[in-house]
Formats: C-alpha cells, structure tokens, sequence
C-alpha cells in the first residue's frame, strides 16, 4: 500500500481547516440585526459538525506526522528493567507503579506516556483493533505481572504518567516532546512468544535502553538478546543492573576492586555483545531497588556511585538524546513499523471519512443554501396584495353604486309634483346618504376580513420564511393593525358622508318654461283664435272712449262688463294650458337631468373618489412595511449566501487535494 505524504497531507487539511470558518454563516447571519438566526440553526449545526470533523482529522494527522519518540526499555527476563524504569520515574520510596518482585514477569508491554493535563496516572488495555480500556491501577498491575490471567485481546498495556508526580522535571520536556518509554517483555522469559512483535517494536524505537544484569554478561544472554540488537542502528544506553551485588557472581571471582570489576563488565560486553561495543564505555552501573528503597550508599562505594545509585545518570543520558538529538530522532524512521501501518490505516480511515463526509455536507448545505435564498416574493405579494385589494375595492364599489342607482332611479320618476321637487329630493338624497353610509361600513368590515385571510394566506408565510425576528414580526404586525384601524377610521362614521348624488337647480329652467309658455300662449290665441283676439281688442278701446255716450244707452253699462269677462275667461283659458304644459315640462327636464347627472357611472365615480384617500393610505402604509421590513433583510442575506457559495467552492478545491493525497 502507498505511503502516505503525512506533512502534505496535513497542509491539506489544515487549509481545509482554515477554510472552515470562512463558510460559518452564524456570524455573518448575525449581523443582520432584523434576522432570527434560528431558522439557520440546522445549517449552522451542519458548519458546526464539520468543523469538529476537520479538526479531529487533523489532529490525527499531526499526530501521525509528530508521531511519538518510543524509547524501548529491552533486556533478558528479570534483568531489572521494570525496576529501573520504577527508579528513573518516581521519587525513592514510592509505590512502585510497574509491578516488580521474584517470580513477577512482564506478560506484556506498557507504554509509559507523560501528560501535563492528566490529573492523576491513568491504566489503560490497548486491543490489537486499537480499541483502549480503562483500569484500575490494581487490575493492572495483576494482568501485566500476569497475575491477572490471560490477556486475551490485548496487544499491550499503557500507561499516562502525571508529570507532577513523577520523580524528575526531566519528564515534562517528555510530555512537551511527547517521547514514550515501552517496556518489553523480558526476553527468554515464560511470556516471550512473539518474537515478531517484538521486532516490530524496535522498528518503531528511535533510543533503546538494554538492561543487563550484572550476574549475567554471559553468552546465554547475548543468544537471547544479541537477535534483536542486531535489527537496530538507533542510539543505545547500555545499564548494567543488580550492580551493588557485582561481588556475588563468579564472572568477577577474583576481583575485588571496583574500577577493576567494572573495566571487566565493560570488556564482556564487547566480547559477547557486538552491538554494544561502541557504547560499552559509556554503560551506566546502577542498583534500582537501593534507589526505590533509599539505600544510603556505603561508604565505600561513593567515588562510583551517587546517592541514587547511578540511576539519575542513565536519566541524565536520556536528557542528553532529548535536548540535542531530539530533532535527529524524528528523521531516523526508515522502515513502516507495525504501529505507523496501523497509523496509517487509521489517518486514511478519518481522512476518507472526512472526504466522505464533506460531501455530504457540501451536498446539504448547498441544499440548504437553495432553500434559504430569499426568492424575493415579497414583490410579487406587495403587488398581488395591491391588485387583489383593488379588485375587492372595486368589487365593493359596484355593490354600493347598484344598491344606490336603483334605490335613486326607483325613487325620482315618483316625484310626481313640481311643489314636490325641491323637498323630495333633499328627502331622497338624505336617505341615500344614510343608505351608502350603512352599505360602506359593511364594505369597511368585508374589505378588512378579506385582508386578514390575506394575509394569513399570503404574507405570514412570507414574513415566516423571510426568518424576521420575533420582535420585528410583531413591528410589522402592530403597523399593519394601525393601519387597518387608520382605514376603518377615513372610512368611518364620524366623516361627513360624501355627496354621491347630486340635485340639479331647475329654477331657472322652471322661469324660461313660464315665460316660453306665455308666448306660445299668445301664439296660440292668435293663430286659432284670430277674430276673437282682434274684435276684443279693438272692442275695448273703443267701448273705452265712447263710454260717456254708450252710458245713455240703455243696458251698455250691463254689457262692458260681460264682453271683459268673457275675454279674460278666453284669454285665462288659453294660457292655462301652457302654464300647465311648463310645469310638466320643467318637472320631466328636471327628473332628466338628474338622471344624467347621477348615472350609474357617476356614482361608481364618486363613491372611488371618496374610498381613494384612504384606500391610497392603507395601500400605501402596508406595502411599505412589509417592504421596509423584508426587502433590506433579503439583500443582505442574499449577499451572505453567496458569499458562502463561493467560499464553499474553495472548500470543495481543498477537499479534492486531501482526497487525492490519501
């Protein structure tokens, strides 16, 4: 299987990471000050999602790339090498935390982490799928001493060390630098069944310490551990353990110098240890169990040991490789150990999962982005909420101009008398007035019932989508209520009803029809009654001035009278007649009249014009508001959804990058 470019790989992800927060519209959401961010929130929990899933992705990167420093502590079976470990970390006369003793035996490997946050030591059992399980310090003392019984599933055991209870600061820089100590199981002992295992672990080592006993520099222990020391060219500190009991073994039968014993210790590494020759005058000869248990040094014995027994000497070495080789440590990996496959796998693992899982964020939020586009619909209610409220309007104006004309062309052709006009009329129009006023509130209410299913229909489902705040809503609600009342008030009662129809004067007609009358009247006794007009008009001049000589005769004073009479009873009777044909004539002209001028037409016109002011108010008002409300809000969320579209393009640029590298 290819290698994985871990740096470039992280690069990748780290600009991925970078890109995160470019394409979060929480903030952006937020600075729209009239925007309920919480119609958002499924979009802002997918940004959040992803952001975690990129961050752990490339936290697991780093750690591949920063991969810890393993120094492996290795030796034949009960050589010591728990109990160094014990002495290196924890301060005399602790508790001894790696279990150690006659007849105890390393069943399995720990891995001993140092961490500045834990906050006490931490026992864990690692399975071969990598899964951990956390134990108690006693359960695993048992199960790695194998006390514990069978480790079953367990690849090996690991241990994370509170820096502030350890023995020596010396550990903080391990935790900075993130260097772990493994100790193995011992060599040749009743747990040692993996020798591949093993081979794996030194791959992964970069410093490895060899505990050898000092009874035992022989030929049986370099035949089990020379096989293994053969596999490296890391860096090598060499300690020679149980040194305090050098005199004890019959490889120094003879000797009873220090210096001299140790020069002879020296020499048997090189003689059956090869790999060790280059560092076999630099081992370090240490008693661990008189340092765990704060021996005093003898007397005797203080040129060549310190008061921890040479123990902070091998702690010293350590020091050494990690200040000034700890860079050089890093680049030594050359060969995939067990653990960088495994790290591998699982680097590849999360990245294919972060791949996998960008597109289906990628795949919603642009979904998301889709739906959460203002579509602008508000300009297409505004102006349907326009054209239907007209055509309501309108329709309400036809109900009241039909009620009105009938009720006024039913009501004039029954004015039968010219006295009547003129008191009829101011009647009728009185009744009309009363009659629209009636018919206009009912027009009122059914205008403002229809507006509210408007806008439960129409506008509260815009105003819903359009992710206003509550608070604004309810602004735009409290407008929209004021202006109803605003409309119910111009429309209202307490207004002097507008003049819907209109009474023509017909005096004057009535005095030219008179006058024309008395002219026909003339016309007429000339024309059918010639003789007449003329006898009686001479016969009264000359009755007139003969009158003091017809006075003698006898029955003239009788007769003058009778032929006056008879002729003002003549002319009476011819002009009644046009008299009466004026006034009926004046009374048709005048029901004419008023007929045209308040035509069906008219009235539809007169009764828009009075609607017009208010009705051009609450048209007005409410449009507005809504608008000024949503139309600003859409701008800007528009502009951070694209905004968003094109970080998200970026994004998906550096999704590619990380998908071709794995």
């Amino acid at each position: 299987m290819n290698q994985i470019n871990y740096p470039k790989l992280l690069q990748s992800i780290k600009n991925v990471q970078l890109q995160i927060p470019e394409i979060r519209p929480d903030k952006a959401l937020k600075d729209i000050k009239s925007l309920d961010i919480r119609g958002f929130d499924d979009l802002i929990r997918e940004c959040h999602n992803f952001q975690e899933s990129v961050e752990r992705a490339a936290e697991d990167c780093q750690a591949a790339v920063e991969s810890p420093i393993y120094i492996g502590v290795v030796g034949h079976y009960s050589h010591g090498k728990s109990s160094l470990l014990n002495a290196l970390l924890f301060p005399p006369r602790s508790k001894e935390i790696l279990p150690t003793g006659e007849g105890v035996v390393t069943s399995l490997c720990t891995l001993l982490q140092f961490s500045n946050l834990a906050d006490d030591h931490e026992f864990y059992e690692v399975e071969q799928g990598g899964d951990e399980r956390y134990l108690p310090a006693d359960e695993y003392q048992a199960r790695v001493s194998g006390r514990g019984g069978n480790a079953g599933s367990a690849s090996y055991f690991k241990v994370r060390l509170q820096v502030d209870r350890l023995g020596d600061p010396l550990f903080r820089a391990f935790a900075d630098k993130q260097i772990e100590l493994l100790d193995t199981p011992g060599l040749g002992g009743p747990y040692w069944k993996d020798e591949q295992s093993l081979i794996s672990w030194i791959k992964e080592f970069v410093m490895i310490v060899v505990c050898i006993k000092s009874s035992e520099i022989n030929e049986t222990t370099a035949e089990t551990i020379n096989p293994f020391l053969r596999r490296t060219t890391k860096p090598i500190v060499t300690v020679i353990t149980f040194w305090d009991l050098w005199r004890d073994s019959s490889d120094f039968n003879g000797i009873t110098d220090e210096l001299k014993a140790r020069a002879e210790a020296k020499q048997r590494l090189k003689q059956f240890f090869p790999t060790l020759d280059q560092y076999a005058d630099e081992a370090t000869f240490t008693s661990s169990k008189s340092c765990i248990n704060a021996v005093e040094v003898p007397e005797d014995s203080n040129l060549f040991f310190t008061e921890e027994w040479n123990v902070d000497n091998v702690r010293r070495s350590l020091e050494n490789h990690v200040q000034a080789k700890g860079q050089i440590l890093r680049t030594q990996k050359t060969t995939e150990s067990t653990l960088d496959s495994q790290r591998r796998n699982q680097v590849r693992q999360l990245a294919e999962k972060l791949c996998a899982e960008s597109s289906r964020y990628t795949q919603n939020l642009r979904s998301q982005i889709q739906n959460s586009l203002p579509k602008g619909e508000q300009d297409e209610v505004i102006q349907l909420f326009k054209d239907d409220f007209e055509r309501e309007l309108e329709r309400e104006t036809d109900r009241i101009a039909t009620q009105i004309d009938r009720q006024f062309e039913k009501a004039i052709p029954l004015i039968g008398k010219s006295k009547d006009w003129g008191p009829e009329c101011a009647k009728l129009k009185q009744d009309i007035e009363l009659s629209y006023r009636d018919q206009k509130k009912q027009s009122v209410t059914r205008l403002m019932k229809w507006f509210e299913r408007f806008r439960q229909i129409q506008i509260a489902p815009l105003v819903k989508a359009s992710s206003l705040k509550n608070e604004e809503r309810k602004r735009l609600d409290t407008e929209l209520n004021r202006y109803v009342d605003d409309f119910k008030r111009q429309s209202g009662e307490q207004f002097s009803p507008p003049e819907i129809v209109t009474i023509p004067n017909v005096t004057i007609n009535k005095a030219k029809n008179l006058g024309q009358g008395i002219i026909k009247g003339f016309k007429q006794l000339i024309l059918t009654n010639a003789p007449l007009a003329i006898g009686l008009l001479v016969a009264i001049p000359i009755i007139v001035s003969l009158s003091w000589v017809l006075k003698f005769i006898p029955g003239v004073n009788i007769l003058v009278p009778i032929v006056i009479t008879a002729y003002l009873i003549t002319l009476l009777g011819v002009f009644w007649s046009q008299f009466q044909n004026a006034i009926e004539k004046s009374l048709y002209e005048a029901r004419e009249k008023t007929l045209q001028t308040n035509s069906r037409d008219q009235i539809t016109h007169r009764i828009e014009t009075d609607f017009k002011d208010s009705t051009l108010n609450f048209l007005t008002q409410s449009s507005q508001s809504i608008e000024n409300r949503l139309a600003p809000l859409d701008d800007a969320t528009r502009n951070v959804f694209e905004i968003l579209s094109e970080d998200l393009e970026k994004l998906e640029d550096s999704i590619r990058e990380v998908r071709q590298l794995i």
